[in-house]
């Protein structure tokens, strides 16, 4: 049997709200859709447009066809299925398996050469790299010349394509393996038999697809068979619990306040079944005080599904549901950032919903947590450069025991290849 996991929607469970229970019916996870032209499913979609959102650029039909165009890029998709058809038929375990999906140093290189030669050679391809270069997604590589920042886009998706076999097929450990590690054993047969037929199907299937196809949907197709869609859960954050704050921005007179928002991370607990922790509820009600002080006019409210590993408890939306139902606070002012699994993205994704929400960048953000993970804010520098490749922060100022300030930073926006929960 292969080794069962929890069920991939959150569930509601606080009694009462049923505001906040409709708002949550509409945003939370649906079952995913029939496959679609591509052998996506809305699922895979969704991880795909926030996991490599250069792939999704170059299935656009200008590019698109540019690439198909490409003898080496042709060439390399054709050595690509045949690698993986003479896997299918011989290998004897995942990973092996799962290495003939995977990028090889020569073949990152190969490509980035010929992504450039066509960003040189193309006028109409030369136009792929300001719109990337706006998004933000891959905002540390902004100040590349455009073919460096080309290349670096290309190395960072085939860096994701790889973790992500990596992991959730050939089971290596990620970051954090107690909370995002496989779902199964690698050694069994029938995960095994379904790791076969899922390369087999993106094999026989690829036909004129492009280069990076087959290796992208294998990377979709191992988090979904791993029951690891935390990413998209939610998405899109503008619509569902959110919906009322997105609104209630649009209107806010923000030169009254001193903050644009005040930030409570999530707290999540270790033991099954406790829907949310103490620690959560108290600094939920730190963070009550300051706003009825009129400090900022919104509370985002930050934690993912993240304790113990694969809770469909998500703290977010369970500390929005306590600050809703349980504290009074009207549903327009509570924020929910459901993705956080670490205190450094607590920051990061917080930075983020300023450009989802379209709220002002110019402002501080307040930061209301207990004593001990506000003395450990004033010193992860060093751990967020180390994970992220940047500091989500600039101007961070220690107010209290329990109050932090700092302003957001635009890296905030960069793609993380090594955090498919949280990318």
């Amino acid at each position: 049997m292969i080794k069962p996991f929890l069920s991939l929607s959150p569930k509601p469970l606080l009694a009462g709200g049923l505001a906040i229970l409709s708002l949550l019916s509409a945003c939370s996870p649906k079952a995913p859709a029939t496959a679609s032209a591509t052998g996506q499913t809305s699922t895979q979609t969704l991880l795909q447009q926030k996991i490599y959102p250069l792939l999704v650029t170059l299935q656009e039909s200008p590019y698109q066809a540019e690439l198909q165009k490409s003898e080496t890029l042709r060439q390399l998709a054709s050595q690509r299925a045949q690698r993986v058809k003479q896997a299918v038929q011989t290998c004897t375990d995942v990973p092996c398996l799962a290495s003939s999906v995977q990028w090889s140093a020569a073949e990152v290189q190969q490509v980035g050469n010929e992504l450039v030669r066509l960003f040189q050679s193309s006028k109409r391809f030369r136009n792929v790299v300001q719109p990337l270069k706006a998004s933000g997604k891959y905002e540390l590589y902004a100040p590349q010349p455009d073919t460096a920042f080309l290349r670096s886009a290309w190395q960072n998706s085939a860096q994701a394509m790889n973790h992500a076999t990596d992991v959730y097929f050939k089971g290596k450990k990620p970051r954090y393996p107690k909370i995002d590690a496989i779902s199964f054993e690698v050694t069994d047969p029938a995960f095994q038999r379904q790791v076969r037929q899922t390369l087999e199907n993106a094999a026989n299937t690829s036909g004129d697809q492009l280069f990076f196809q087959i290796p992208l949907q294998a990377s979709l197709e191992a988090l979904v068979l791993n029951g690891r869609d935390e990413a998209v859960r939610y998405e899109p954050l503008h619509q569902g619990l959110n919906a009322g704050p997105f609104k209630q921005a649009k209107s806010t007179d923000w030169g009254k306040y001193t903050y644009s928002l005040i930030l409570v991370p999530g707290f999540g607990p270790e033991e099954e079944g406790i829907v949310l922790h103490d620690k959560a509820k108290s600094r939920c009600r730190m963070a009550l005080e300051r706003y009825q002080k009129g400090l900022a006019p919104f509370i985002v409210v930050s934690g993912g599904n993240v304790h113990p590993n694969k809770t469909p408890y998500n703290e977010a939306v369970e500390m929005k549901k306590y600050m809703v139902d349980s504290l009074g606070v009207a549903e327009q002012v509570v924020i929910i950032e459901p993705h956080a699994r670490h205190t450094t993205t607590n920051l990061r994704n917080t930075n983020r919903l300023l450009y989802t929400l379209q709220m002002p960048l110019d402002r501080p953000i307040l930061i209301v947590t207990d004593e001990s993970q506000s003395s450990y804010i004033m010193r992860f520098e060093k751990k967020a450069k180390e994970e992220l490749g940047y500091a989500p922060f600039q101007q961070l100022k220690k107010l209290s025991d329990v109050e932090t300030e700092y302003s957001s930073v635009p890296t905030s926006r960069q793609v993380d290849p090594l955090d498919h929960l949280d990318p």
